[in-house]
């Protein structure tokens, strides 16, 4: 393939090493530009900023952004652009749009012209910022400001984490791009940006940081949520865009970050909603039908295009199936390509064809979750549909089980959890690799417990029902207890992962602890699974709200097991966290850290399940920052 289109592997090394000079430069001259113009600023007060008011959420709107096609953001280029082109999408069930149908049929049928349709107001253009009243303009202005005056290395470091860990399992913003952009926003470069661009850039860049505060930092308080700040920045900036009306690629892009921020929260309606209004973008914009974009539409767009719509397509069925609603996206209303496993470092806009490089690109990730989210979506169909007959055939049940099962088998060697090469090997398998594999695992598990959910929770249960879902929890609980214990995969913005599917391998557990008529067999297996993730579960509630909400909601159940497994099985009962696996205790730098596993933390997390008051232990201070040290080492890993 490469050797067909000219490339080799010196050509596409030194193509990164000219490019990457080429922004190194630029970068260095945008920040000397940046510190002299903060050098004038400081000489002035700085504008006050906005107080965060947790007041009612505002829906997400349509949006005006203008990022342009090319490196340099030229304002010509922009208007034409392939990438921007909204091709004003309705269907056939369309009220206005039999109108204009009947118009053009009457106009054509006698001969006349069609010249006063097309002449018909844009609604989709609206007005533009100039048009906005003084005191929005002002609002806007102030908090772009604020946005530029924020500490660039404190935004660069969201960046580090966003583009680490989010963007590769959602990728849908290219990472020089956006960086190069950054750099002018800070130097206010007017050539480069312009006004519009400047104030959407400047809320893509507050979701962000948003994003990275609530996967990242620590939120040991429920009445303190992580990035709050940012995200209503962003959301006033969102909120005044509704006066424009416009929309593009980049604002579908803003509200995959916006979907996830709300996600991480546990506002599933919220991101329910936002999902929506991103779904009904791709329609509007086209991204659903590739035909749609013309011959003219370059490498850079179209790839861009095309995982935008998939990102979308993923996320909607990921929300879609944490909320317990219909997914919004359905195969018959969309025709788009599977985007090419491209290394991202190569994309740039107007780059030239570029070879698939599948063990350096996010992309084979995405694939396999397209095949999740189409499952899914069966499931759905199948088992909790509005019309669906109780109850669900066991025969269905396998034979999706199978699919599953074959769809485990498919991935991509370099998608295997655990990495063949091992946790600490950093030569062969990027760290965003190992991050999705371990989340496609736990996805797949996930969905197979999925089918069995809603009979074992009833506690009607088949044996064999019971047994398997020990099986798929035992799977889960090692994955994550080999992720947590490993130096290079034990990062803070997993913790959401963690909590979401150790729930998933608890709540089953939990069904065979409290029926009392199950053997040892059963018990003894169901308990030190209970255990273990009860463990984990408690030890992250300290620094993040969504696993301590989470146990509170169960905390009955929990309450409940602990009582049958103290009265009746107290010698399958332990009271500290389990050993990592020998293979991790081999790595020195590990030591301290698989010393916490080891900790008594029989008490840890009674305040959080029972809704007590309960100070952080000091065992916990002493996990958190171990874990944040082992970050700092390894954002570049």
């Amino acid at each position: 393939m490469s050797s067909q289109l000219g490339f080799t592997t010196d050509n596409i090394n030194n193509e990164l090493t000219s490019r990457t000079k080429i922004l190194e430069q630029r970068y260095e001259a945008l920040t000397k530009e940046l510190t002299e113009m903060r050098n004038r600023e400081r000489e002035r007060d700085a504008p006050q900023l906005l107080a965060p008011a947790l007041t009612a959420e505002v829906p997400g709107p349509s949006v005006s952004f203008s990022p342009g096609s090319t490196s340099n953001v030229n304002h010509d280029t922009t208007r034409n652009s392939v990438f921007e082109r909204n091709t004003q999408f309705t269907g056939g069930t369309s009220f206005s749009a039999q109108i204009n149908l009947l118009d053009r049929s009457v106009a054509r049928d006698h001969g006349e012209s069609d010249e006063l349709m097309l002449m018909l107001p844009d609604t989709c253009q609206g007005m533009d910022y100039e048009h906005l009243s003084a005191s929005m303009r002002g609002e806007i202005d102030q908090i772009v400001e604020q946005t530029r005056l924020d500490d660039a290395d404190k935004i660069l470091q969201a960046l580090d984490i966003y583009f680490a860990n989010f963007n590769p399992h959602y990728p849908c913003i290219n990472e020089a791009h956006l960086r190069t952009q950054f750099a002018a926003f800070l130097a206010d470069d007017s050539s480069c940006m312009s006004k519009t661009v400047t104030i959407q850039f400047a809320a893509l860049l507050n979701f962000i940081m948003a994003l990275k505060s609530i996967i990242y930092d620590n939120c040991p308080q429920d009445d303190y949520v992580p990035g709050w700040k940012e995200f209503y920045r962003a959301e006033k900036l969102l909120s005044h865009a509704t006066w424009i009306e416009k929309a593009n690629i980049m604002t579908v892009q803003m509200l995959v970050v916006k979907t996830s921020y709300y996600l991480y929260i546990s506002k599933l309606n919220a991101a329910y909603d936002t999902m929506g209004t991103a779904v009904r973008l791709c329609f509007q914009l086209g991204l659903h039908n590739e035909s749609s974009w013309g011959e003219d539409c370059n490498m850079y767009d179209r790839t861009y295009r095309q995982r935008i719509f998939w990102c979308i397509y993923c996320l909607n069925h990921n929300v879609a199936q944490n909320s317990g609603v219909p997914d919004l996206i359905r195969e018959s209303d969309f025709d788009v390509d599977r985007p090419k496993c491209i290394d991202d470092r190569m994309l740039y806009p107007n780059c030239r064809q570029l070879p698939e490089m599948h063990k350096a690109s996010p992309v084979p990730y995405l694939l396999e979750i397209i095949k999740w989210a189409k499952l899914s979506s069966e499931i759905w169909d199948a088992m909790f549909g509005a019309r669906v007959k109780k109850p669900v055939s066991q025969e269905f049940i396998a034979d999706t089980d199978s699919k599953i099962m074959a769809l485990s088998r498919e991935i991509p060697g370099f998608l295997h959890w655990p990495p063949a090469s091992g946790l600490q090997s950093a030569a062969e398998t990027p760290a965003f690799m190992i991050q999705q594999s371990l989340v496609l695992y736990l996805r797949i598990k996930a969905l197979r417990m999925l089918l069995r959910r809603e009979e074992m929770v009833s506690l009607r249960y088949e044996t064999r029902t019971a047994q398997l879902c020990i099986e798929i929890a035992t799977d889960v609980i090692n994955a994550v207890e080999l992720a947590y214990c490993s130096n290079r995969a034990t990062k803070r913005s997993e913790r959401y992962a963690y909590a979401l599917h150790l729930t998933g391998a608890m709540v089953p557990m939990i069904c065979v602890i409290v029926r009392r008529s199950n053997g040892e067999d059963m018990m003894r297996p169901a308990i030190n699974i209970f255990n273990r993730s009860l463990k984990i579960m408690e030890a992250i509630s300290y620094g993040l709200s969504f696993a301590r909400r989470t146990l509170h909601q169960l905390r009955r159940p929990i309450r409940v097991a602990r009582e049958i497994i103290d009265s009746n099985w107290s010698q399958y009962a332990f009271s500290g966290l389990p050993s990592p696996p020998q293979t991790l205790m081999s790595n020195p730098t590990n030591l301290a850290q698989n010393q916490m596993w080891n900790h008594d933390m029989s008490n840890f997390g009674s305040g959080v399940i029972l809704g007590e008051e309960t100070e952080r232990p000091e065992d916990m201070m002493i996990w958190e920052d171990l874990d944040l040290w082992n970050n700092m080492n390894n954002w570049q890993s």
